[in-house]
């Protein structure tokens, strides 16, 4: 897919696999991408599914986020289910627990506090795991403030197409 949108790829199409996802600035624009998408698709003699497709969302989830006009957000049914994970009881669950949670830490508030004692369990895999080792606070919050993009263009940097966005956090620029 990615062969086949690369004309288009980071100037108005994200492509993640099987997963199309086109954005535009405004209403006309968008129609005109959309047109451009199915065109491609029909020329190269690909089908989608229609049942399977959204079309003129104001907001998508994709790819573990929400994009909206607003910018970008982690999708809150992913920290959902890092929130009621049951605490791991073994250096395995541990581990598993970490790489479900492990992209969304940058989100949660005080994740320090919470992966610092399961990274000492993980230093020694005979260590027998207490519960209260590893308890995952029900109230754990995270940022839901959206990710601003200020700027967004695409670079050749040794022959390859660069997409170089410039985003607003709430710490200041990313």
């Amino acid at each position: 897919m990615n062969r086949i949108f690369r004309p288009y790829l980071d100037r108005f199409v994200v492509v993640f696999i099987d997963d199309i996802l086109d954005y535009s600035q405004d209403e006309n624009e968008h129609a005109e991408h959309l047109r451009t998408v199915l065109q491609t698709l029909r020329e190269k003699q690909l089908y989608a599914k229609f049942s399977k497709c959204e079309f003129w969302l104001k907001e998508v989830s994709f790819l573990r986020h929400v994009a909206s006009a607003e910018g970008i957000r982690v999708d809150p049914y992913k920290i959902s289910a890092i929130v009621s994970w049951k605490p791991p009881r073994n250096v395995s669950k541990v581990r598993s627990f970490q790489g479900l949670a492990g992209y969304y830490w940058r989100f949660v508030k005080g994740c320090s506090m919470i992966v610092s004692p399961m990274n000492r369990l993980l230093s020694d895999p005979s260590h027998v795991i207490i519960p209260s080792e590893v308890e995952i606070q029900p109230d754990m919050t995270y940022n839901e403030e959206p990710i601003k993009i200020l700027a967004h263009e695409t670079k050749d940097l040794r022959n390859e197409k660069v997409a170089l966005v410039k985003v607003l956090s709430g710490n200041g620029m990313v």
